[in-house]
């Protein structure tokens, strides 16, 4: 079987492909919410940065929030705050796996929490690694339902940063962004896109890679506006509710669905776009 799994201790599980591990995912009690580090490329070097000294809250490549129905579940780790901070556990505390000839899946059940215990959302999480099929390329997918069991729950856009996020490593400062529009650096700040790319600067040689986060089509908000940063470290946060709060009703639920893209060397957006159209039709 190329693509492996293994379960390093409770809270965390490691897959691999013949080339090397692609990710540690986090999901035990100890953390404040569930994330992927390190992630790394196909080539070996690592993508991701773990609670930066101007960002604690960041985690890897994570699922966060500022404001649901008015308790935080992004800044974790920082100066106490008037707002309440949540946790989002796992039930169980584990997860599941599921192989199949070109992909491992990973099953999880994460419950968003108030301080008091009380359930604001449940959340089904998928991760899916796919085999390799080009040299220099990892497909990730991540599929996220959430349910509202309770109460209608409100996602805030208190700060333009929120849901899906990556947080570079310090191997890939100086890098450079682009988008399925073509647009690079600075200007895909705040713009809507299909995806946005990530990726450290050529001259770092063997430690030059990236990350593209793609939104599907069948997405609430099909082309999010992606928050952009590039200093201290590069971040990417695919905001689906830039714009205007969003609301998952009583009783309902709503699916997000997206594609990490895992390279050496700069991201090329002809291949970019490839994987995306690849990830329509998949």
């Amino acid at each position: 079987m190329p693509l492996s799994a293994h379960v390093e201790d409770p809270g965390r599980i490691t897959l691999t492909s013949l080339t090397g591990p692609i990710f540690t995912y986090h999901y035990g009690a100890e953390v404040g919410k569930p994330y992927l580090h390190p992630l790394y490329t196909p080539s070996g070097s690592v993508l991701t940065s773990v609670a930066p000294e101007y960002a604690p809250g960041h985690r890897g490549v994570f699922f966060g929030w500022a404001d649901v129905n008015g308790v935080d579940f992004w800044h974790e780790g920082q100066a106490p705050s008037p707002v309440p901070q949540g946790r989002i556990t796992t039930e169980g505390d584990r997860v599941q796996l599921e192989t199949e000839k070109d992909r491992i899946r990973v099953y999880a059940l994460h419950l968003w929490k108030r301080p008091d215990g009380y359930v604001l959302l449940e959340e089904h999480r998928v991760l899916t690694a796919h085999e390799p099929e080009e040299e220099g390329w990892q497909v990730l997918d991540w599929r996220s339902e959430f349910h509202a069991p309770f109460e209608d729950v409100v996602l805030g856009n208190v700060q333009k940063s929120m849901g899906l996020s990556y947080s570079a490593s310090e191997e890939l400062a100086g890098g450079h962004f682009i988008n399925s529009r073509q647009l690079e650096g600075p200007a895909t700040n705040g713009r809507a896109a299909e995806w946005c790319d990530f990726a450290g600067p050529e001259k770092n040689g063997p430690h030059s890679g990236g990350v593209a986060i793609m939104a599907s089509r069948r997405n609430p908000h099909p082309r999010p506006e992606f928050f952009t940063a590039a200093e201290p470290l590069g971040f990417i946060s695919a905001s689906f509710a830039y714009r205007a709060p969003f609301t998952v009703r009583k009783g309902e639920s709503v699916t997000l669905l997206y594609r990490l893209v895992l390279h050496d060397g700069p991201g090329d957006p002809m291949f970019l776009q490839t994987y995306y159209t690849a990830f329509l039709w998949g």
